[in-house]
């Protein structure tokens, strides 16, 4: 049974992938403006769950990592920010940079 399931639409339809605890499952969407990369994996050390965001210019596969920690981690990042303007730009761990809008 699969840990991780994918599920992508795109012109020629619907996809799905899986992957397992072992594999985890990777994800990268590409256009000529800009791509942006995720990763699922579980740490077996500690059994947690884990995600890795990166983006880059154009179409290139993988580039700044925009976000790599527990999942419980990106979930507080994400759900603690209530930006009080219509777009704000935050300063990521690393020094990345990161526009959210209301």
């Amino acid at each position: 049974m699969a840990t991780f399931y994918g599920h992508l639409v795109g012109n020629r339809g619907p996809t799905t992938r899986t992957g397992s605890a072992k594999s985890g499952i990777e994800a990268s969407l590409q256009s000529y403006d800009g791509s942006v990369q995720t990763m699922l994996t579980y740490d077996v050390k500690t059994g947690a769950l884990m995600v890795e965001i990166s983006t880059a210019q154009g179409s290139k596969r993988w580039g700044d990592l925009i976000f790599r920690g527990t999942f419980k981690e990106f979930e507080d990042m994400c759900r603690n920010y209530r930006p009080t303007q219509p777009e704000t730009t935050r300063v990521l761990e690393g020094g990345f940079k990161c526009t959210l809008r209301k």
